[in-house]
């Protein structure tokens, strides 16, 4: 899918919403998580007033300190200050020093000219030094619904800064086919109808990884008698960059009603004990 004419941040001249933090050209925001290792940080300004009607939003950031895995979120909101409303609630990644997303997710919504837009960050290692880029998406750069107002996280855990995990079996092959396995739910009961998401598949707090790859399935329905809407996305790793990727797929056309329980199950191609991977599903409504 390409959109084109796109483009970067919200307000500022040609490349709104990318902040000069010292007065000169930067291409990011840089700011420092809490103190506190998985505690949220205060709302700080992004951008005063958007410059033009936003209908998607597409996030960056980066790690800049510490060693080790570790998780982030940010939440990026709307509103005036010490009024601000979430627009995308803990957008995660996980993080090694430098190590940034290779693929960033687009999130169709709309934001009004005008708005201001914040942020706020949590991380699993105090004090993280991150640097944040927001891309906005402007009316005429692409032929997206204006009417998308709501994005809902489903699987991430702010207490650890982390996923939900899913430890899957190792498939038997036979040819194309691979033997199956249980639902982990994400959400019992989603709160707001889901029109298109994105989803995002993590390290799961593994530092090492070997060569394996993955088949991930999302699904509704009750526990033991879930329906597949999604089947055989594909996630894979490999031993040099002890990486999982794609971080995030999609956005992908769904039509899942309010109240559904949102379910994921997944193979992996070889046993052993980095298999694990996290899972956060982001719901458009």
């Amino acid at each position: 899918m390409t959109f084109p004419n796109a483009q970067y941040g919200c307000g500022i001249g040609e490349h709104p919403g990318v902040v000069a933090i010292d007065g000169t050209s930067t291409t990011s925001v840089s700011t420092t998580t809490d103190g506190t290792a998985n505690t949220e940080s205060a709302w700080a300004e992004l951008v005063a007033a958007t410059d033009e009607d936003i209908i998607a939003i597409q996030p960056f950031m980066q790690r800049r300190s510490g060693s080790g895995q570790h998780g982030l979120m940010v939440t990026f909101g709307v509103g005036p200050s010490g009024k601000e409303q979430s627009i995308l609630d803990n957008f995660y990644m996980d993080t090694d020093l430098f190590i940034g997303p290779y693929q960033c997710p687009m999130f169709p919504v709309f934001i009004p000219a005008g708005t201001r837009l914040a942020f706020k960050t949590r991380a699993s290692l105090a004090s993280m030094v991150v640097e944040l880029n927001l891309n906005c998406w402007h009316q005429g750069n692409a032929m997206i619904p204006s009417s998308f107002g709501r994005i809902t996280t489903y699987g991430a855990i702010t207490a650890s800064t982390s996923a939900v995990e899913l430890d899957p079996p190792a498939g038997i092959y036979s040819g194309d086919v691979v033997t199956n396995k249980t639902f982990l739910e994400v959400d019992a009961s989603i709160a707001y109808p889901i029109k298109m998401l994105n989803l995002g598949v993590f390290q799961a707090r593994q530092t090492a990884r070997a060569d394996n790859h993955w088949f991930i399935d999302i699904a509704i329905g009750a526990a033991g008698k879930e329906r597949s809407l999604i089947e055989d996305l594909v996630a894979a790793s490999d031993s040099s960059s002890d990486q999982v990727s794609p971080f995030y797929i999609g956005p992908i056309p769904v039509d899942i009603p309010a109240g559904e329980r949102l379910g994921v199950r997944a193979v992996k191609k070889s046993a052993g004990s980095n298999g694990d991977i996290g899972i956060i599903i982001y719901g458009v409504s």
